[in-house]
């Protein structure tokens, strides 16, 4: 490339100091020459404000006060972006070597694309697996139970004219205003695939996807009802009985194990279309349920063993 697009990297952060200089560092270290980058804290009180002082002179912004959130927080950052293309990590994830110079030279071949890489999931015992990013249509993240989909994030790269065009961030979702957004990011937008990783995302206990992750399903709900009139499955009786049987699955996974929440959610399922328990679905569901959680930890273990 002759010349390389401005990149906005904004990061929303609160109380994670432990964490955020390896952030700061993922982004500045590939020494991309045409960031900017934006760090909104929401008023930490456990030494971030200290980290964000000594990288004063590399930020192009940042700021340490109270806000209304996360998703405050991005769209705050944002409102300053003057970028071409807008990247959005969070301070406990990590960008990989390389991706900013990967994400630009998408940008120059595919301006109006939304830029999807793969992401590699990891914890504090070093456990490495890579997920990649498929299927990703509007449909897809509407009802990505249905469409084996799997849209990432951390893994997402918008051209700032497409991100305008989706508007912000809903600021009433504590959980699910990432997957609210990319239903109307990706109802206007392509996508092109780097077919690469881009981005680290960190397994933690404190972390709202670990820590909260029982909490998240009436946001799923109300972000599937709010745009299911606008895909072909509008009208289908299954769809959030399948939503409520995937998540009691997920509720007997070795790193989120509650049989109560699990059960209650399935019979929820049951009671919405009682034809799903002969589904695949509910016998993967079935098996977890017979399967004794020491069982699911071990297997946890060896899978993702280096």
């Amino acid at each position: 490339m002759t010349s390389v697009p401005k990149i906005t990297v904004i990061t929303p952060s609160y109380n994670q100091g432990q964490f955020i200089e390896e952030t700061i560092r993922s982004v500045l270290d590939q020494h991309y020459p045409a960031l900017e980058f934006i760090i909104i804290d929401g008023g930490s009180t456990d030494g971030t404000v200290d980290v964000l002082r000594r990288y004063d002179s590399a930020l192009a912004y940042w700021t340490s006060e109270r806000d209304r959130g996360q998703a405050d927080a991005v769209n705050r950052g944002f409102a300053r972006a003057t970028g071409e293309l807008v990247i959005w990590i969070n301070s406990d994830d990590l960008l990989m070597p390389g991706s900013l110079a990967a994400y630009a030279e998408a940008h120059v071949r595919a301006p109006n694309d939304v830029l999807l890489g793969d992401m590699v999931m990891f914890d504090a015992r070093g456990r490495i697996k890579t997920v990649r990013q498929t299927n990703v249509t509007f449909e897809g993240v509407v009802v990505p139970w249905l469409t084996g989909t799997t849209w990432l994030q951390p893994s997402t790269a918008v051209p700032s004219v497409i991100w305008e065009k989706a508007g912000p961030l809903d600021e009433s979702y504590r959980y699910t205003f990432d997957r609210e957004w990319a239903c109307r990011l990706f109802r206007i937008a392509g996508v092109t695939y780097l077919e690469r990783e881009t981005a680290m995302f960190r397994l933690h206990e404190d972390s709202k996807t670990v820590g909260e992750s029982r909490d998240w399903l009436p946001e799923e709900e109300r972000v599937t009802l709010q745009y299911l009139g606008e895909t072909r499955f509008a009208g289908r009786r299954d769809v959030l009985p399948r939503l409520q049987l995937r998540e009691a699955r997920r509720m007997l996974t070795a790193s989120t194990y509650d049989r109560a929440k699990a059960f209650s959610h399935a019979r929820q399922a049951l009671r919405g279309a009682p034809r799903i328990a002969i589904s695949g679905l509910f016998a993967q569901f079935a098996l977890r349920a017979l399967t004794p959680h020491w069982l699911l930890r071990r297997a946890y273990r060896v899978r993702f063993r280096r």
